[in-house]
């Protein structure tokens, strides 16, 4: 389900990459190609999509973005997989959260920029990882990588800065995040000067009525199982959308005395997702580790399978009690 981060950080290194292949090409006379990001609307968040139809035209879509149905037909594939083809995975480093997997095991070089921590199921013999924890997100990594490169002038166009600097906003939660830093801002910056729109990229976040209405169906939930942790949780028969999820936690870290906060909710017919969030006293990524998942120690989550919402609970709040006091984090 990629999100407004992951989707505006590979337009960055879309960008990055035409810049480079352009240049090989003038110098060597190849046919210059231009990068595809790999893109399922099935496998992405709302929100993205719809910032997406409402940048790009159809004709643009088609220019950008390439479909794993077309990477399948043989036309496609031969003119976009060769053997000297790069794969770059934005955002994530686990084998089977990538857009389309099945794309692993046909090309062999294979990159990782990513912002999270590195996983034990981590994608294999890649040659390049860029994995920078202490970042706000993977669209500030990326732009660092076309500010500061070792080349002239990269010009992002307007439209990509605008989904790179929403991708910031949902990571840092509007820089409320403790992974916000002066390269945060430095990014933000360096994104307004290639014409980034941060009226539209907050659009890009907003919610709708009926979306608004449900954050606060599950924010009447919440519940104290320990001192300064929160936890609220979805209705067993409500669909809801991981970024939903991710946002009711978000606003929970919100509240006064509120060191860290968990969101559970059904994302799927079999499939629960526990969302994360800290104010950075207490580990959340620890603590949703031993269920499976992974991130960062302010901001993490799981997806669990063949699970109710009221079991998932309890897996939780077993694994609370456990490892809460292991997950504080000392200060020096």
């Amino acid at each position: 389900m990629a999100d407004l981060d992951a989707i505006g950080a590979s337009l960055g290194l879309k960008v990055l990459c035409d810049y480079i292949k352009r240049k090989d090409t003038e110098t060597s006379g190849k046919k210059f190609i231009e990068a595809k990001i790999v893109y399922d609307p099935k496998n992405v968040e709302k929100k993205t999509k719809g910032a997406l139809l409402n940048s790009f035209s159809k004709d643009e879509m088609e220019d950008i973005f390439v479909s794993p149905q077309e990477l399948v037909s043989e036309r496609i594939s031969t003119s976009l997989i060769k053997a000297n083809t790069l794969l770059i995975i934005a955002d994530v480093s686990r084998p089977a959260n990538v857009m389309y997997p099945p794309l692993l095991d046909k090309i062999s070089s294979i990159a990782v920029i990513d912002h999270h921590r590195r996983a034990e199921d981590f994608i294999n013999d890649p040659v390049f990882q860029y994995i920078e924890t202490s970042s706000s997100s993977t669209s500030e990594l990326v732009t660092e990588l076309c500010e500061y490169g070792n080349f002239p002038y990269i010009d992002i166009p307007e439209k990509y800065a605008t989904l790179m600097l929403a991708g910031i906003f949902l990571d840092t939660n509007y820089f409320r995040n403790n992974t916000t830093g002066m390269r945060t801002f430095e990014a933000c910056m360096i994104l307004k000067d290639y014409g980034a729109d941060n009226g539209k990229a907050d659009d890009f976040l907003k919610d709708e009525y009926e979306e608004y209405a449900l954050v606060t169906k599950i924010m009447a939930t919440l519940k104290t199982p320990f001192y300064g942790v929160v936890v609220a949780k979805g209705d067993a028969k409500d669909i809801i959308d991981a970024a939903t999820i991710a946002k009711v936690a978000n606003q929970c870290i919100q509240i006064k005395g509120v060191d860290a906060a968990f969101v559970i909710g059904r994302t799927g017919e079999k499939e629960i997702r526990i969302s994360g969030r800290s104010d950075g006293s207490i580990n959340v990524q620890l603590l949703l580790e031993k269920l499976g998942g992974g991130g960062h120690q302010a901001a993490s989550a799981v997806a669990l399978s063949d699970i109710t919402v009221d079991k998932a609970e309890e897996q939780l709040i077993q694994v609370l009690s456990l490892y809460l006091n292991d997950s504080r984090i000392k200060e020096n």
